[in-house]
C-alpha cells in the first residue's frame, strides 16, 4: 500500500508519524479515545474525522499490518500509537466481553451478543456499526420482529449491542 499525507507520498514510517502527530486533535486522553470508540455513533464520527484529515479506512486497516496487529482492532492501533499501550487481539476482546458481559442478560440476549462477537472475531470492528445491527439481527432471527419476539424490545436490542461494545472496550483497562 502507498501512503500519502497531504497529497504527497511518504514512508510507512512517515505515515505513522503524522498519524501520531495528529491523534492528539481526534482524542484528548486513552479514556477519551475509549468513550469514542465503545459507542458505534460516536466512533462513526471519529473515523470519519480521521479519513477527513487523510487517515481513511484502508489506511488504518494497512496501519494493521505496519504495527503487526492483524488479529486486533483499529482501536488497538491508535492506542498503541498514541499511548504506546499493549495490542490485543480481537479474540481476547471478545473473551473478556463474554466473561464480563454475558452473565447479565437472558438466555435469548446470551444467544445474539455470541453471534454480534463471533461476527466480530471473524471480521473486525466494521461488523459494529448501527447500521449492521439489523442486518445481524436478520442473520441470527431471520426478521427483525422475530428478534424482538425473542429478545425484547428494539430499545433493548440496542441496549445490548452497545453493551456489548462497551464491554469489548474496557478490555485492558
Amino acid at each position: 500500500m502507498q501512503f500519502y499525507f497531504n497529497g504527497r507520498p511518504v514512508s510507512p514510517k512517515q505515515f505513522l508519524e503524522e498519524i501520531y502527530g495528529e491523534l492528539p486533535e481526534f482524542f484528548t486522553s486513552e479514556d477519551d479515545l475509549r468513550r469514542q470508540w465503545q459507542d458505534p455513533e460516536t466512533r462513526e464520527a471519529l473515523l470519519h474525522g480521521l479519513a477527513e484529515r487523510g487517515f481513511d479506512e484502508d489506511k488504518l486497516q494497512a496501519l494493521k499490518e505496519l504495527v503487526d496487529a492483524q488479529d486486533s482492532d483499529v482501536y488497538d492501533v491508535l492506542r498503541y500509537i498514541a499511548y504506546a499501550k499493549e495490542l490485543m487481539s480481537r479474540v481476547e476482546r471478545a473473551r473478556f466481553a463474554r466473561n464480563h458481559f454475558l452473565e447479565s442478560l437472558s438466555e435469548k440476549e446470551k444467544e445474539f451478543v455470541q453471534f454480534v462477537l463471533d461476527t466480530y472475531e471473524q471480521s473486525g470492528e466494521n461488523e459494529l456499526t448501527m447500521e449492521n445491527l439489523k442486518r445481524l439481527l436478520e442473520l441470527q432471527f431471520n426478521t427483525t420482529e422475530e428478534a424482538i419476539n425473542e429478545i425484547g424490545s428494539s430499545e433493548e436490542i440496542v441496549k445490548d449491542y452497545k453493551g456489548t461494545q462497551k464491554s469489548l472496550y474496557m478490555a485492558g483497562v
